[in-house]
C-alpha cells in the first residue's frame, strides 16, 4: 500500500489485471481493532471513490474500509484507455476477485460486506450471484442500483434492441458526449455542491456513453 490522494489515513494499492489494465484498491483502517470485519465499496459510472466521510463512518464503527476504482475509472484510468468502457460487465469480476483476495487472504478478514452504487450495484449483483457458492462475500448492500432503465416502454424494448445491435457492431461508438452538467454541478463545491473531486476522473458532464458499454449494462 502507498499513500492515497485522499490524505492522512488513506492508502492505495494497484491491482494488476489482464490485457495491461489495472484497478486501484483504496484502504482506510478502522479506528482501533477491526472487530466488525471489512466493507468494500464499488462506485458507478463516471465515478471513482472520493467520499472520505463514508470511509471514516465505517472506520469509526470498527470496519476496515476498502474502495475499488474499477479498470478505466478514477485512479485506474490509463492514457489511451476509453474511459469507463467495458463491453461485458463480467470483465469487472477480475478486479472484484482480486480485491477480495487482498481483503480476505492478505488482511485476514472473515466478514466482508460489499456496497455497490448505481452501475456498481448492478455489477456487484451479477458478481455476487456468480460467486454465490464461493463464500466471496457475506452481505451485499445496494445504494441506488441501476437494475433497470427508468425510461418509457419503447426505449426499454425497441431502444434496447437497437443498442444491443449497435453495441455489438460498433462498441466504441459514442451515443452521448456526456450526461449533462446538472448533476455534477449540484455536488461539486466549485458550483452548487459541497464535495471536492478530481474532474479529470469524474468530469462535471461525465464521460461519453459508448454503445458497447450501454449494451453491456442492458445485457446485465
Amino acid at each position: 500500500m502507498e499513500p492515497d490522494v485522499l490524505g492522512d489515513g488513506f492508502e492505495v494499492r494497484t491491482l494488476p489485471l489482464g490485457s495491461e489494465a489495472s484497478a486501484a484498491l483504496v484502504r482506510r483502517r478502522a479506528d482501533g481493532a477491526a472487530e466488525r470485519g471489512a466493507v468494500l465499496y464499488v462506485h458507478g459510472f463516471a465515478d471513482y471513490f472520493f467520499q472520505r466521510h463514508v470511509a471514516e463512518h465505517f472506520a469509526a464503527l470498527g470496519y476496515d474500509f476498502y474502495a475499488l476504482d474499477l479498470r478505466a475509472y478514477g485512479r485506474s484510468l490509463r492514457p489511451g484507455e476509453v474511459a469507463n468502457h467495458v463491453e461485458d460487465l463480467s470483465t469487472h469480476f477480475e478486479e472484484l476477485d482480486a480485491a477480495v483476495r487482498v481483503v480476505r487472504e492478505e488482511d485476514g478478514h472473515r466478514g466482508l460486506v460489499v456496497v455497490g452504487h448505481s452501475t456498481g450495484g448492478l455489477t456487484t449483483s451479477l458478481w455476487a450471484h456468480e460467486r454465490r457458492l464461493d463464500g466471496a462475500l457475506d452481505a451485499l448492500v445496494l445504494n441506488s442500483p441501476w437494475l433497470d432503465l427508468a425510461e418509457p416502454w419503447v426505449v426499454r424494448t425497441v431502444g434496447t434492441a437497437v443498442v444491443r445491435g449497435v453495441g455489438r457492431l460498433a462498441p466504441k461508438l459514442v451515443l452521448k458526449p456526456g450526461l449533462g452538467p446538472v448533476y455534477g454541478q449540484s455536488i461539486h463545491r466549485d458550483h452548487h455542491g459541497e464535495w471536492e473531486f478530481d474532474t479529470a476522473w469524474k468530469p462535471i458532464e461525465a464521460f461519453p456513453v459508448t454503445a458497447g458499454w450501454l449494451r453491456a449494462v442492458r445485457v446485465g
